[in-house]
């Protein structure tokens, strides 16, 4: 008799249940890519022209940063999220990924006088390119105690100063020449002089 009343408070009972939630996706999102030999972009139907605008910038980063970072570059998976309400974008170590949250922020301007993804694919693959180049030598060894240890790996100003370099040299005025003082700032970036 006990069983059975125990059974059927069981069963009578209701108990919330949660479930994983993964991503933010519905099923029924058509997922496309596009490749180049520096990057996979991973984006839903509809956004193959920002795809292909992302593809472009990441390859053109690859070869022309190279110099200021290092030339260990491997191909990385970017993941473009169009269904959020985060203007945000960051790089995961495992799996090696980078998701692109495309909803740009409210206050316009807070964005700057590029579009939102290119402002993501600028900033965000520094970070790619830190990734690539901190995982070398004695680094190697140590990459895993030091993410465990302290999430932030490189210098906290190095990807904001290269995006901000990048954006004063697409400066122009009317005469298509950059003013002066962005050509002696450019100059003092492009230097090797570390102060």
């Amino acid at each position: 008799m006990f069983r059975l009343i125990f059974t059927a408070l069981i069963f009578l009972i209701g108990l919330p249940v949660y479930a994983q939630r993964f991503g933010g996706n519905p099923s029924n999102v058509k997922w496309q890519q596009v490749n180049n030999p520096v990057a996979r972009i991973i984006y839903p139907q509809g956004l193959d022209s920002v795809a292909m605008k992302i593809a472009g910038i990441v390859q053109q980063l690859n070869t022309t940063t190279q110099s200021s970072i290092g030339n260990r570059q491997g191909k990385i998976n970017i993941v473009l999220q169009n269904q959020t309400t985060a203007s945000n974008g960051y790089v995961a170590l495992g799996p090696f990924r980078s998701e692109f949250y495309l909803t740009p922020t409210q206050n316009s301007f807070t964005l700057g006088s590029l579009p939102w993804p290119v402002q993501l694919s600028i900033h965000e693959f520094r970070h790619v390119q830190q990734n690539n180049n901190f995982n070398v030598g004695l680094s190697k060894v140590l990459l895993n105690v030091a993410v465990l240890m302290n999430g932030q790996l490189h210098r906290p100003g190095q990807t904001a100063e290269r995006k901000t370099v990048l954006r004063w040299r697409q400066v122009k005025t009317r005469s298509g020449k950059a003013p002066m003082q962005h050509t002696r700032l450019m100059q003092w970036f492009d230097s090797a002089v570390q102060y």
